[in-house]
């Protein structure tokens, strides 16, 4: 018979006092590391007041105090397994001390090491996939450096371990390690920029302070606490997570707090919303999922709600109203007599902030001219771009629909215009109009259509070519135009104050908003020299000018910086000013949309459109015949796409703005006159409004030509059965995901041509991410290719991402790349395949029978010729 040797207070059965108190230890821990997270968001950002604050730390803390609770009852089977190794507790051993505090330190600085290489060195290579395996390379580096420093690291720290006594015991070395740990991510945090930048601020203070918190209020519960079972406290954390489930998101006040600005809080929804989500179609009736059935797939937020069926489909509002549609003759009105047939100068700056003109009061003196050309025409102080993103925006300005609503064909990152489009310049050509545009960027050359209707289209040399060149071409075509007989209309694209700034040096500075601010003013001189052309040629008092802006820029409002991510107004306000020969001067504050461009031009030369179009003639305002448009709506939309799946509209009604990601059913109302910053999230304050304008554009949205054909567009990519051959037989595949292989339309492609494939993909199992599908290229003789040149994308156009696929969804995944027109050709270039969660880093996948591991797989050569 053996004696059991273990001291009693290292054995805890799961029923003892000493169990019990290891999980309520657990459970509060978990919670007070929540409170902290919520406290954190205060360096993260603007806390919201009052309820949500409330709401929103013991949201965190509920979600979090399970988790404690979990890694205490590990800890406490550790325990009880470590057996008679507690009799030796109490003893100093300073080498396991400082060999503690080492792996520690390591651990935090390869951490931090490798978030920092992994934002720097992958940019710095043409390929990813080399820079995937630089990174590896630093990675693998650092860890040797670090097990090499450990030999000579250890005897100081040794030395240390000695002198501190009793906390160099090695029961309690951990308190050596937790006083180390903040301090090692606090002094990383501030000497390297970058990993504040990648990490957040609050996810550096909730990882560095979190441990230590987590074991006082164990360590503090476990001896002072009182004896409760370990049952109770697994029902009271079950109790805390059921009761967030239910009550989360029912204020949209708190999300922000949880899901943007804490450390972890959006990760512990996410994984909570997948935990209960019983359909399975990626949206949550709990946790803010917004499901409102969620026993049937076909219901959730984002769904098509086919209006007049009877089924909310997509949970707002009920089923969809037919009657919200607005479609007029756009509202034209009286024109001026004179001149009879102007000349249209149409001026567009890519991302031009109203709010730098200098009649908008800004500090600086940067657009002489623009201001000028307002002060002597009308300056529309509040117009709306229909979206944030060029590609999107300006279709809008030429036809008068915003981007549901304009047809967009086939096509990823540059969707293709289609031909049923009626733009201003094919209305124009038959009434006697020569049109021209002169482009500051061959940014659009991708985009197919983009330029029907125009009789020629000079486009800048590169991506950001020098402006001035670009307007020099442009002056030339104005003096060209002069000539002519009839009238004309000339549209130039001025592209330097997009980003990156090139061109315009650092008069100001080297901030953001110096930058921004030089390159602004480089805009305006370039407006002043065509506006001194159009003087030279004589035609001034019979020339309309148009200066405008396609949408405008983030300058670190929000924490963004740029376009094409949000709806917020400081991305979707744009500029515009309209000189009118003849016409007094004025300021316009009626809101009005970018769109509302198209239908003016067409009422000032005379010329109706032959399709109803939502947009409204500013002639109007422009004459003072009326002082208002009326009411009316105008919506903004980020569309997915092949290459970048947001989904965001916004709606503008009077001064109220809402803004809905249509995946997640986020939402956000603003007061833009007495909030034009939108710092102020008004849904919990005013749901009346909330619900009126979600349910008007969701509505909106279900009847636009392009929701529906969205429907359309997934249904026709669906497939009952695989075909019986495949060009290229892949067998690629990742967690949930497998793409059998794909078929191609031709290996010979002249440049500037279009290659065209289909792949076929089928879902596994439901998939809780996005996979994006890759197709790169490269050169055979080694010459270097254009970075735009590859096919990285979202299965069917964007419209349709892996998360939204039920179990053993087939899709035929259909793509068109376009070969750069400049690309050297003959050519021969090697085609891979791979695949990836997000747009940053191509993912291991395994392909063939093999299961061969690979991040590239090689599927044959292609033929450019001409």
């Amino acid at each position: 018979m053996s004696m059991d040797t273990t001291a009693p207070s290292a054995r805890a059965a799961p029923g003892s006092p000493r169990a019990g108190a290891q999980a309520w230890a657990g459970l509060f821990a978990g919670a007070a590391v929540g409170l902290l997270d919520a406290l954190s968001a205060v360096l993260a950002g603007e806390l919201p007041g009052g309820l949500d604050a409330l709401f929103g730390t013991l949201s965190l803390a509920a979600l979090y105090a399970p988790l404690g609770l979990a890694l205490a009852s590990l800890a406490g089977l550790h325990g009880r397994r470590r057996g008679a190794r507690g009799a030796s507790r109490g003893k100093r051993d300073p080498e396991r001390v400082a060999s503690g505090a080492y792996a520690l330190f390591a651990l935090a600085l390869l951490g931090a090491g490798g978030v920092l290489a992994a934002e720097l060195v992958p940019a710095r290579f043409a390929r990813q996939e080399y820079g995937f395996v630089a990174l590896g390379l630093v990675i693998a580096g650092l860890g040797a450096g670090l097990l090499e420093a450990r030999a000579w690291a250890l005897p100081p720290l040794f030395r240390v371990a000695r002198r501190l006594g009793p906390l160099s015991v090695p029961g309690r070395w951990g308190l050596v390690a937790l006083a180390l740990w903040p301090l090692t991510l606090a002094v990383l945090a501030l000497a390297i920029p970058e990993l504040r930048r990648a990490l957040g601020v609050g996810l550096v203070v909730s990882a560095a302070l979190a441990p230590p918190l987590a074991l006082a209020v164990a360590g503090c519960w476990r001896r002072w606490g009182p004896a409760l079972p370990a049952w109770a406290a697994a029902v009271l954390a079950f109790a805390a997570f059921a009761a967030c489930g239910f009550t989360y998101g029912l204020r949209e006040g708190h999300r922000p707090l949880v899901e943007e600005r804490s450390g972890f809080g959006r990760f512990a929804v996410t994984a909570a919303q997948g935990l209960t989500d019983w359909d399975r179609d990626g949206r949550a009736g709990l946790f803010g999922g917004g499901d409102c059935n969620d026993f049937d797939a076909s219901v959730h937020p984002g769904a098509w709600d086919a209006p007049g069926d009877g089924k909310d489909s997509d949970c707002v509002a009920g089923d969809a109203d037919p009657a919200v549609l607005d479609l007029g003759d756009g509202a034209f009105g009286r024109r001026p007599p004179d001149p009879a047939r102007p000349n249209f100068l149409v001026l567009t700056v890519d991302a031009l902030r109203p709010d730098r003109l200098g009649l908008a009061g800004y500090f600086r003196r940067l657009t002489p001219n623009i201001d000028a050309v307002a002060r002597e025409g009308a300056w529309f102080s509040d117009v709306t771009a229909s979206s944030s993103r060029s590609i999107r925006s300006i279709p809008g300005l030429w036809s008068g629909f915003p981007p549901s609503q304009v047809s967009f064909g086939s096509g990823f990152q540059w969707p293709r215009l289609a031909d049923e489009n009626e733009l201003v310049p094919e209305l124009l050509t038959p009434a006697g109009y020569t049109t021209r545009a002169v482009m500051g960027t061959t940014y659009f050359t991708r985009a197919r259509g983009f330029f029907q209707g125009w009789g020629g289209v000079e486009q800048g040399p590169s991506y950001q070519p020098d402006p001035r060149q670009v307007v020099e071409t442009a002056r030339k075509e104005l003096e060209d135009l002069s000539t002519e007989a009839g009238p004309w209309m000339l549209w130039t694209h001025i592209f330097n104050v997009h980003r990156p700034h090139l061109h315009a040096g650092r008069p100001f500075g080297d901030t953001l908003q110096d930058q921004y601010d030089a390159e602004v003013a480089l805009a305006d001189e370039l407006i002043g020299t065509l506006l001194e052309a159009l003087q030279q040629s004589g035609q001034v008092e019979n020339t309309v000018v148009v200066i405008a802006s396609d949408h405008g820029e983030a300058l670190g409002e929000h924490g963004l910086e740029g376009h094409a991510t949000t709806l917020f107004d400081i991305e979707v306000r744009s500029t515009l000013v309209i000189r009118v020969p003849g016409l007094a001067p004025r300021r316009v504050s009626e809101p009005v949309g970018l769109i509302d461009v198209a239908p003016t031009l067409l009422n000032l030369a005379g010329v109706r459109p032959t399709k109803p179009m939502p947009a409204r003639s500013l002639v109007p305002l422009l004459t003072g015949e009326e002082d208002t448009l009326g009411p009316r709506a105008l919506v903004s939309e980020l569309l997915p796409d092949g290459r970048f799946a947001f989904d965001h509209k916004a709606i503008r009604e009077g001064d109220l703005r809402l803004m809905l990601a249509m995946r997640s059913g986020a939402t956000q109302l603003y007061d833009v006159a007495a909030d034009p910053g939108e710092l102020r999230n008004l849904v919990d304050e005013r749901p009346g409004d909330v619900a009126r304008l979600r349910g008007r554009l969701l509505t909106w949205a279900a009847l636009s030509t392009g929701a529906a054909g969205r429907e359309r567009i997934i249904e026709d990519a669906r497939l009952e059965a695989l075909p019986e051959t495949m060009d290229v037989e892949l067998d690629a595949r990742v967690p949930g995901l497998r793409v059998h292989g794909f078929d191609i339309e031709s290996r010979r492609v002249a440049p500037g041509g279009t290659l065209r494939l289909a792949f076929y993909v089928e879902a596994e199992r439901r998939i809780q991410k996005d996979y994006m599908l890759d197709v790169a290229f490269e050169d055979a003789s080694g010459r270097r290719l254009p970075e735009s040149f590859e096919g990285v994308h979202v299965p069917v156009h964007g419209l349709y991402p892996t998360r939204d696929w039920p179990p053993g969804e087939l899709i035929r995944d259909e793509i068109e790349i376009i070969v750069p027109p400049d690309i050297a050709a003959p050519a021969r270039l090697n085609m891979s395949f791979g695949m990836r969660e997000t747009d940053q880093y191509r993912l291991p996948f395994r392909v063939g029978e093999e299961r061969q591991r690979v991040v590239l797989y090689p599927v044959g050569t292609i033929d450019v010729r001409p």
